[in-house]
């Protein structure tokens, strides 16, 4: 995993090209989503779930919102969101339904239950700490450094890489 250690993020100032990085990086897969959500749709979420996200993570929801790619469905905000992929929604399930440490932050279910999560309690305001969560112990293993590189990962992942 070392090879995805330095996220892509790009501190203040940044202009949103994470779609355009992914697309670059991985030509043959079609990223879909409905588009960004709005800051306004991140504030309300934050509000909604009590937490601050970190940077990396609202320039996810700016670009995206939410995304799908083949299989792999990631958690996000926006136009068009299936309720299975609502942060709102999902976030709320774990934490009540299943005992989720509400450090977590659900953002991608591997399918068999266990859940990639930022921890909000180790990120940085700007950069967040990936953690994958098992579902059967809730024993949480750290992943990676920051949404660009844990995205890239991912992809990688789905590429057979």
């Amino acid at each position: 995993m070392a090879k995805y250690a330095t996220s892509l993020f790009r501190g203040k100032g940044y202009q949103h090209d994470l779609k355009k990085i992914l697309e670059n990086k991985f030509p043959s897969l079609t990223l879909e989503s409905e588009g960004g959500c709005t800051d306004s749709d991140i504030k309300k979420s934050e509000l909604q779930l009590a937490v601050s996200f970190p940077a990396d993570y609202s320039e996810y929801l700016l670009d995206f919102g939410w995304l799908s790619v083949e299989h792999y469905e990631f958690f996000g905000l926006g136009k068009g969101i299936p309720d299975f992929l609502n942060i709102n929604l999902v976030a709320h399930e774990e934490w009540e339904s299943y005992g989720l440490d509400k450090r977590f932050l659900p953002i991608w279910n591997n399918g068999g239950g266990d859940l990639d999560c930022i921890d909000l309690e180790l990120s940085t305001k700007d950069k967040s700490k990936i953690f994958v969560v098992s579902h059967e112990t809730r024993q949480a293993e750290f992943v990676v450094d920051g949404i660009q590189s844990w995205l890239c990962f991912k992809l990688e992942e789905l590429l057979g890489g």
